[in-house]
């Protein structure tokens, strides 16, 4: 990182990202990812760990945990790519 290892400060004005939010980002752009390389929900439920429940047969994988949350994290990441990163800039 630029200035001898350590992050740069947040934009004056805005608040710094919390570990949650942190990581919910990096998902975000993980999911984001695998959907520019041409993968699904069940690939990005296997990119996100977890591959156990994308395995699961179409019948039970249409309910699953995994499959909901792998559609939202690419809902919010395209959200995010299409202009979204904006309110992050802007500190919202």
């Amino acid at each position: 990182m630029p200035g001898g290892g350590r992050a740069a400060p947040p934009p004056p004005g805005t608040a710094a990202l919390t570990g949650m939010q942190r990581r919910r980002l990096i998902l975000l752009l993980k999911a984001h990812d695998v959907h520019e390389a041409g993968g699904g929900p069940r690939d990005i439920a296997t990119a996100l760990g977890d591959g156990a429940q994308a395995r699961l047969p179409a019948v039970e994988w249409k309910d699953s945990a995994a499959r909901r949350m792998a559609n939202r994290l690419l809902r919010d990441a395209i959200g995010l790519v299409d202009g979204g990163y904006r309110a992050l800039l802007a500190g919202a």
